[in-house]
Parts: structure tokens; sequence; C-alpha cells
């Protein structure tokens, strides 16, 4: 018998295990939750911050959209890649 701790999410064909999914969204919701009770500063804290849940179709969409993205980043700050975000 497996003894399986991650979350079974029925993602088909995608890149990700359902391992690195409920770590991917354990690090999000545990982050989200220290900022509803204050305690990720500098930021607020929130009165309504609800738990998220993962959604396979977002993650489809999300790995075709990044398929056509350049494997190299441009170290020019104007071009606004996310590397660059301060």
């Amino acid at each position: 018998m497996k003894c399986d701790l991650f979350a079974a999410f029925g993602c088909n064909g995608a890149a990700l295990t359902d391992r690195v999914r409920d770590l991917i969204l354990t690090r999000i919701n545990t982050i989200r939750a220290l900022l509803a009770l204050g305690k990720y500063e500098p930021l607020a804290s929130s009165s309504d911050m609800n738990k998220l849940e993962w959604d396979c179709n977002l993650e489809s969409i999300a790995e075709k959209v990044v398929q056509n993205c350049p494997q190299q980043f441009s170290t020019n700050v104007t071009q606004g890649n996310a590397i660059n975000f301060k």
C-alpha cells in the first residue's frame, strides 16, 4: 500500500508532478496566511485572504504560454522582464 502525503490534483499530461504542485501551493498559501495576519512585512494585513486552490486548466495555459518565452533574458531593464522586478 502506497502512502502519498501529497494531494492528488488530477492534472493530466502536465509537466508538473502532484508533489511539485503541492509544494508550490503550500508555499503560496503559507505566505498568504502570514500576510493576512500582518506578519509578512512590509505589507499590510488582509481582512479577506482566501486559501488558493490549484487549477489544472490554468496550469495547462501557463505551460503553453511559457513555451513561447525566450530562454535568454535581456539585461536591458527597459524591456520589463520580471527578472528585473524590485
